[in-house]
This record gives C-alpha cells, structure tokens and sequence, in this order.
C-alpha cells in the first residue's frame, strides 16, 4: 500500500469509521432529533435526511450510510 493510500484509508476511517467524528456525530443527532424519542426501534430520525444533512454527505462520500441496523448495533455498543 502506497503511503498516500495508507494516509486516505486511515482518514476515511477517522471520519465514517465506527469510532468516526462525523458517523458519531450523525448519531448524536439523530438521537437528538424530536422524531426519536430516544427510541432504538422504530426511530424516525435515522432515515430522515433532514437530520444531520452535511454529516451524512460526508458519510456518504466515505461509503459509509447510517441505517436501522447501523443505529440499533451503535445503541447496543454504547457508541453514540
């Protein structure tokens, strides 16, 4: 691996990785968003593109996409 790659790859990862400022960031969002509730099921807010809409494109541009699974696995970590 070139160290320009290295540098890009590890990037990506501070950024949408799962310990990721912006997926983090995302999260904290969504979980702060009034069509939560704080709710793990059936929360509104994960697919709501109005919520957090700059750190989801971020998340997008590094493949990373917050869905129901994403939400409720991150909840079951503690990682919000």
């Amino acid at each position: 691996m070139l160290m320009y790659e290295r540098i890009a790859y590890h990037s990506g990862l501070n950024l949408a990785g799962p310990r990721g400022r912006f997926s983090r960031g995302l999260m904290k969002k969504i979980a702060a968003s009034p069509g939560s509730g704080g709710a793990i099921e059936g929360n509104t807010a994960v697919t709501d593109e109005e919520v957090g809409t700059v750190m989801r494109q971020v998340c997008w541009q590094w493949g990373w996409e917050c869905t129901e699974a994403e939400w409720a696995k991150r909840i079951a970590e503690g990682n919000v």
